[in-house]
């Protein structure tokens, strides 16, 4: 997978969000990890469907296969990192959720961060 850039983590008492985007994909990506499942959300076109196909081959199917939400009013939508840089969402926003045990919540964040290359 191309190289991840990350834009912010931050973490509550119920919820973790991951917020970045594949550079040389110009692709935006959101995880939102809550106790017992995880969103994920992507450009509804070819590389966000591709993001989703590959992490699916490392944690598993997801629970509730992608289908798109948002459709076009999600188009122009900026996701901007503190350098300056930023990514369009293309489209609408293509949606992933994975259900997990809540003992498995930490192993989920895991694989997630391992995915983007964030789990140093």
């Amino acid at each position: 997978m191309n190289s991840f850039k990350l834009i912010q983590i931050k973490e509550s008492e119920v919820q973790l969000r991951i917020e970045g985007y594949f550079e040389k994909l110009n692709t935006p990506f959101s995880a939102v990890i809550l106790k017992k499942w995880g969103t994920i959300q992507t450009s509804a076109n070819e590389n966000g469907s591709r993001i989703i196909g590959e992490l699916t081959k490392e944690i598993g199917a997801p629970s509730i296969p992608p289908n798109m939400t948002g459709g076009e009013s999600c188009e122009g939508e900026v996701m901007e990192d503190n350098s300056g840089n930023s990514v369009l969402f293309q489209g609408g926003v293509l949606t992933a959720v994975w259900d997990f045990e809540a003992d498995k919540r930490n192993c989920f964040i895991d694989n997630i961060k391992n995915f983007l290359g964030i789990n140093k």
